[in-house]
């Protein structure tokens, strides 16, 4: 992945090269990113390809997760100087514990109307969610990828060698 036209140019631009520069200092592999015009944002080019591309043995995979659980505890603890507002593909949400609840929330309206659990383990697993929420809820802002799936992320191996796409970080 080397460049890309950005819709919102400087905002884009200014997101993608904070969090990638936040990212290099703690050592996580995210492209350099270099300001091209003002029609494009140019990255490095990253070894690596996505992580569907290779199958993997039982054993590389555990240690792929390993090493992407890791990565991604690093990658999110970048702390912020404020909140802001937290936004999905429709909606916007004042700050995160609206986001949480209202995901939850949406959760477990669909989850409880599906055979998939009883009610006896849907309980549960409700107990056990609405215990856990206020600790998903940081004491301080930090830094969220905003795009992290499959395609935005490189591996060679069991290794992480590149995370890409932060022009959506919050």
């Amino acid at each position: 992945k080397v460049r890309r036209i950005e819709k919102d140019c400087f905002s884009s631009f200014y997101a993608h090269f904070w969090a990638t520069h936040q990212w290099r200092s703690l050592d996580i592999p995210a492209p350099e990113v270099f300001f091209y015009n003002s029609s494009y944002c140019v990255e490095e080019r990253m070894p690596g390809s996505h992580p569907s591309a290779t199958p993997r043995s039982p054993p590389e995979q555990d240690h792929f997760l390993v090493h992407m659980a890791d990565l991604f505890q690093r990658l999110h603890s970048v702390t912020s100087t404020h909140y802001g507002p937290v936004k999905d593909r429709k909606h916007r949400y004042p700050d995160w514990t609206t986001f949480l609840t209202t995901i939850f929330e949406h959760s477990f309206l669909t989850l409880r109307n599906s055979p998939v659990l009883s009610r006896k383990d849907f309980a549960k697993l409700e107990t056990l969610l609405i215990t856990a929420l206020p600790s998903l809820t940081p004491s301080r802002p930090s830094l969220l990828h905003g795009d992290l799936h499959n395609f935005n992320y490189l591996v060679q191996g069991a290794v992480i060698t590149g995370v890409l796409d932060a022009a959506e970080s919050l």
